[in-house]
């Protein structure tokens, strides 16, 4: 009778292991990380999408408490832009969807030499890339450390681009730092 006992305080024990480790709700809310590329904002619904190393794209729900940094500083979803390189810190929901806790991203940089100036596009060359960059109003630039026009640039300048994407795929400067022999 003691051994039948034991038996059956042994045979509910492990099925009560059995019933919360087939459940697991925990391992499904344990938070994840994705690293990869800002494809697609919708402010309106608070969501962002990357795509991923893994060539998979991931939309995240941006909530209150979500913290987003950009470039080092506090942001919110609508300063984030396309082209921006970062990572996300999220949960999967029991619905389905994936709720952002972090999101930390950086506006994308290229480094090369100015090969070609035109009246609203800057291109940068380097070994095995070259990629033409639109000037807008709001893109500062700076030559030798000091303000300047996009005329002011020279051919031939070690230039440093900050950038985003726009949706028609296009490259759009946001800040140019260029440095040159003085002529």
């Amino acid at each position: 009778m003691k051994k039948f006992a034991v038996s059956i305080g042994v045979l509910a024990l492990l099925l009560v292991f059995a019933a919360s480790a087939a459940a697991r709700p925990g391992r499904l809310l344990r938070p994840r990380h994705l690293l990869g590329e800002v494809v697609s904002i919708d402010a309106s619904a608070s969501t962002v999408s990357f795509f991923c190393r893994d060539d998979t794209t991931r939309t995240l729900s941006a909530v209150d408490a979500t913290k987003v940094i950009k470039d080092g500083r506090r942001s919110t979803l609508g300063g984030l832009a396309l082209g921006d390189l970062g990572t996300a810190k999220y949960v999967p929901t029991v619905a389905g969807n994936f709720k952002a806790l972090r999101i930390i991203v950086r506006t994308p940089i290229m480094r090369g030499k100015i090969s070609e100036i035109t009246s609203d596009t800057v291109t940068l060359k380097r070994p095995k890339l070259t990629r033409t960059f639109k000037v807008d109003a709001d893109t500062t630039i700076r030559r030798n450390g000091a303000e300047a026009e996009l005329a002011g640039l020279k051919v031939g300048d070690q230039a440093k681009v900050a950038y985003n994407k726009t949706e028609a795929g296009e490259f759009l400067a946001r800040r140019v730092r260029a440095a040159g022999h003085s002529n």
